[in-house]
Parts: C-alpha cells; sequence; structure tokens
C-alpha cells in the first residue's frame, strides 16, 4: 500500500481522474467495481452523480448480458454457466430500473437492442428480455412505442401481447375503436 501511495501522492486531480479512465476503460471488473463503490458514496443522496451512476451500472450489466445473450443467439444456445450469468445481470439490471429513475434515452438505447434479440427469437432469452422490456417501458407512449414494435417486428404471439398491452394502455372512450384496429391487425398478420 505505500508503494501505491508514492506512486499516486503526487498526482493532482486531474493525472488522478486521468489514471482512473485508464484502468476502467482496460478493465470490465474495474468499471463495474467503481461504480459499485461511487454507488455507495452516493447511496443516500440522489444527485445528478447518483442517476449517472445508476445509469452507467445499467448499461454494464447490460453490456455483459448483451454479449452471452448475442453468441446464444447466434448459436442457437450456449454453456449453462454462460446463461446464468447473463440472468444474473439481467436481473440486477432489472433491479436498477425498477428501484431508480432511468432517462428515457438510456432505457430507450438498451431496449432497441433487447428487442433485436426479442424479434430474432433464437437466444433463449426471448420471453424475459420481453419482460424487461415491460419493466423499462413506464409510461403510456413508451407502451404504446414497444407495442408499436412487437406488432411491426415480432413474431404472432408477440403480436397478440402487444394487442393486450394497446388494450391495456389506451384507456379511453376510443377503446372500442382501438380494439377492432388491433383485430384487423392481427388477422392481417
Amino acid at each position: 500500500m505505500n508503494k501505491i501511495n508514492r506512486l499516486i501522492g503526487n498526482y493532482d486531480k486531474k493525472q488522478l481522474r486521468e489514471l482512473i479512465a485508464y484502468i476502467v476503460s482496460a478493465n470490465g471488473l474495474a468499471e463495474e467495481l467503481l461504480l459499485d463503490y461511487c454507488q455507495r458514496k452516493e447511496s443516500d443522496v440522489k444527485t445528478d452523480n447518483h442517476t449517472l451512476i445508476i445509469e452507467s451500472k445499467i448499461k454494464q450489466y447490460w453490456k455483459s448480458a448483451e454479449r452471452i445473450i448475442e453468441e446464444f443467439d447466434m448459436y442457437g444456445g450456449g454453456s449453462e454457466s454462460d446463461e446464468d450469468d447473463a440472468y444474473g445481470m439481467l436481473e440486477n439490471m432489472m433491479k436498477l430500473l425498477e428501484d431508480n429513475e432511468v432517462s428515457w434515452i438510456v432505457r430507450k438505447e438498451i431496449l432497441n437492442r433487447m428487442l433485436e434479440f426479442v424479434t430474432s427469437d433464437n437466444s433463449g432469452f426471448t420471453d424475459y428480455l420481453r419482460d424487461i422490456a415491460d419493466i423499462m417501458c413506464t409510461n403510456r407512449q413508451e407502451k404504446i412505442y414497444l407495442a408499436d414494435f412487437l406488432i411491426e417486428n415480432a413474431n404472432s404471439y408477440y403480436r397478440g401481447l402487444a394487442a393486450k398491452l394497446y388494450l391495456k394502455t389506451v384507456k379511453s372512450r376510443n377503446l372500442l375503436k382501438v380494439r377492432r384496429q388491433i383485430c384487423n391487425m392481427v388477422q392481417i398478420i
């Protein structure tokens, strides 16, 4: 520890930030550890830093899970340990999404990539990703965005779920009209 203190003790803040950025860019585990540390330090205070930390952790979890899901999607499956790792990352991501307010920009970026895997329906994660997509879409417009995507791109099962999502989301005097449109869309498909 003394060697480390001697090594970095003379660095100014800018140099320390550059050193941390280099370490984090070279090692995904270091990034995760740094985000965990920052989250613990910011846990009592809901600041802009806290939001940035949470959003970064969500992106990190997705990035780790996505690598595995992408491989599973390519080959139609994979090892059980990789599957467990991916589910673990997705669960961590889902917990952060449920417990924190995350910007639509971040959620939509991940959602769009997730929906590509739902569309290809070859990874074995499709149902779970669809469930997470539901959690990611928190308001009426976002739910309609999800339903529109599923109607246009997914298989008939997910199109049916999209129709139910429309019905649940659109609560107005135009409901009967929307139901007829959905029935027509599902019959055409």
